[in-house]
């Protein structure tokens, strides 16, 4: 399966949450922008720590820019582990949707 499409059958979905904004995909670069209030958005924003630490209890190394998570694996990914990352991504934005809060920390 092509990365874009794959991308786009799995996140095009959380366009639907609450917490997404935005949805995009870019041939093998898929972006979901959070919906965040203007003065947290931006490369500091602070839900982006908040969703790396979650991602690598998840053993998943993203590195969200601000409100903005960026997936762009390598060329050589091969389909299920492009899925099981995608997984994680749609796991963690849902609960992020669900509870205002990224993983378990209260």
């Amino acid at each position: 399966v092509a990365l874009e499409a794959l991308f786009r059958e799995r996140l095009e979905p959380l366009r639907a949450l609450a917490a997404v904004a935005d949805v995009r995909v870019i041939g093998g670069v898929g972006i979901v922008e959070l919906a965040v209030p203007d003065r947290t958005a931006g490369y500091l924003a602070g839900v982006g720590p908040a969703l790396a630490a979650e991602f690598l209890a998840r053993d998943l190394l993203l590195r969200p820019l601000g409100h903005v998570v960026y997936f762009m694996p390598p060329y050589a990914i091969t389909d299920e582990e492009a899925r099981w990352a995608l997984d994680q991504i749609v796991e963690v934005l849902t609960q992020l949707d669900r509870t205002g809060r990224a993983g378990d920390a209260p």
